[in-house]
């Protein structure tokens, strides 16, 4: 874990209610020494048959005491794509509102599944913790009962089956957990049972007394086969002692022409490692001596060729990752990432990963410098085309970068903002005129940056761009009649100086009501008192009520746009924009 970041608390919960999809099996409270708020991270199972898209938690926290703090109602896991049993949350930082939280309660409120359907939680049933599973060492004290066990159910079993009736879970011996809807686990396919520990060790002892009657019994036919045969070669002796030499001598005279040349020749060739010679004579030659002799030929040639590919396999993987290693050091992410198509092993999925957030890294850095160089170029009076095109300059490339960012949101975000400034482009007419086709795309723009900033470390540096990128998008949604959310989330750091330019003190009520498509957006009284040259800071929570009095023609002598914005912290100290030099 980075040093800017303490561990306030860590639970291995392992929450579950009857019927929902997802197990909640343990968060983590952080404190940001930099930013001194405290961030939550949630580890979450999913135990659903279909695949979940999206998850919606409820956060309720508390201070040190247990004094109940302002906590998050809904906060929402999007355009997930999450499969039975894989684990996911752990990714996203989750801000609190309370500095002060020691302590959260979570529970999750509806889960969305990716064909549309959706579960929804009971409030009335509360989430319990799955009790810990109990090993199989812990149960049976004698090992070699524990073998059998094993030998018996499979090398996977770990533990205890288990039943959750207040949960409607059970798990089996291998530790997968299923519904009790199901009859059969999910993962290995074997039904719920209980062990008995007695039940093994008379199991056991019979096997044991079972295979050594066996033992017995193939010694006693042993024996008597023995003793018949030599009760057979005893009497042939007396027959024929004569006979039974010369057949003897006629005998080896063959085993030797036939069998035991041809055999030893086949031997020495295995013996030095000519296998295929080896086995082409040993497939030759009757007898069981040459059919193991054949067996172990086969055998060799086969090992021979699985080390074969699986080096041929190692050298390939080694070449292709030693490629995409040097482009990832010369900077060159997209080309690493293109370099380990179609391969998979653990060093090249994190080369991989490695290389896709460093592409979301350096997106966000070319935006950065994008954009304030946009601004640079509009400060100095450059035409809007001018402006746009140095910033498409900048960020085009990105344009085909799909499927290589890490981050989703980033990915969806930087094709908008990209997209957003074609239609800037395209919607700029002569003389530096715009039409609808370049207010379309600016709002994109400012939505895209909004969503980038709340969802990464966009301007996390430059306080002062960052409230830019905020009042602007509010100033968007405003004149596209959208409600007063984002005034209240700017208005949580920043005030707005406002200069009265008429010739004249204005000393009045407003009284105002604004209508976009039919709806109420906003309305209310305004007392203001102001005199020429004044300056009065607003604070942005009643931003709007002034820019609806000066939609509304109430007022007059009143101009504001997003220009004419100064920044102030919670301090009262101005912020400034970095400085900024051409891309």
């Amino acid at each position: 874990m980075s040093s800017r970041y303490n561990e306030i608390k860590k639970s291995y919960c392992n929450l579950y209610c009857a019927g929902s999809p997802l197990v909640l099996s343990a968060y983590a409270l952080l404190q940001d020494t930099e930013t001194h708020t405290v961030i939550l991270q949630v580890k979450m199972k999913s135990v659903a048959k279909k695949e979940i898209s999206a998850v919606i938690l409820e956060i309720e926290a508390r201070d040190i005491i247990g004094k109940p703090l302002k906590g998050i109602p809904e906060y929402q896991f999007l355009d997930l794509s999450v499969s039975r049993d894989a684990e996911f949350g752990t990714s996203s930082a989750i801000i609190l509102p309370d500095a002060t939280t020691r302590d959260v309660t979570i529970s999750c409120s509806s889960v969305v599944f990716s064909d549309g359907t959706a579960w929804s939680s009971d409030p009335n049933t509360s989430w319990k913790s799955i009790p810990t599973e109990k090993p199989l060492s812990d149960i049976f004290d004698d090992p070699e009962v524990l073998d059998y066990f094993i030998a018996e159910n499979g090398s996977d079993c770990c533990c205890e089956p288990a039943l959750y009736p207040d949960l409607e879970l059970w798990q089996c011996a291998a530790g997968h957990l299923n519904t009790t809807e199901e009859k059969e686990c999910h993962c290995c396919g074997r039904p719920f049972f209980h062990i008995s520990v007695s039940d093994y060790v008379q199991r056991k002892k019979e096997y044991e007394e079972k295979n050594a009657a066996k033992a017995e019994a193939e010694r006693l036919e042993t024996e008597k086969r023995t003793q018949a045969q030599k009760a057979r070669t005893k009497k042939c002796l007396r027959i024929g002692a004569l006979s039974v030499f010369t057949a003897a001598l006629i005998i080896m005279i063959v085993l030797s022409a036939v069998l035991w040349i041809p055999l030893k020749k086949a031997q020495s060739l295995y013996d030095a490692g000519e296998y295929e010679a080896a086995l082409s004579a040993a497939e030759k030659i009757p007898g069981s001596n040459a059919r193991q002799l054949s067996e172990s030929c086969s055998a060799r040639i086969e090992e021979i060729r699985l080390e074969k590919e699986a080096q041929e396999k190692a050298e390939r993987e080694t070449a292709v990752l030693d490629r995409a290693q040097a482009f990832y050091d010369e900077g060159l992410y997209p080309d690493a990432v293109e370099a380990l198509q179609g391969f998979s092993s653990q060093p090249i999925d994190q080369l991989r990963d490695d290389c896709k957030k460093a592409i979301d890294a350096q997106f966000l850095s070319d935006l950065e410098r994008a954009f304030v160089y946009r601004f640079k170029l509009a400060n100095d009076d450059r035409s809007y085309k001018e402006c746009v095109e140095a910033e498409l300059d900048i960020l085009e490339k990105y344009s085909e970068y799909s499927g290589l960012f890490y981050s989703s949101i980033i990915q969806q975000n930087a094709e908008k903002y990209i997209d957003g400034c074609r239609s800037e482009l395209a919607g700029i007419l002569p003389d530096d005129q715009t039409n609808e086709e370049y207010l379309k795309g600016n709002a994109a723009r400012w939505e895209a940056l909004y969503y980038l900033c709340e969802n990464s470390d966009l301007f996390s540096d430059n306080e002062y761009f960052r409230a830019f990128t905020l009042v602007g998008h509010a100033f968007d949604e405003f004149n596209y009649g959208s409600s007063k959310a984002r005034w209240d989330k700017a208005s949580q750091c920043y005030t707005v100086p406002y200069t009265n330019s008429t010739p004249y003190t204005i000393n009045t009520i407003l009284e105002y009501s604004v209508y976009r498509e039919n709806r109420l957006v906003f309305s209310g009284k305004t007392a203001v008192t102001m005199k020429p040259g004044e300056t009065v800071n607003i604070p942005m929570e009643h931003l709007s009520d002034y820019l609806n009095a000066r939609s509304a023609s109430i007022t007059t002598g009143w101009d504001l746009s997003i220009g004419d914005c100064q920044f102030f912290d919670s301090n009262g100290s101005r912020l400034l924009p970095n400085e900024v030099s051409e891309a």
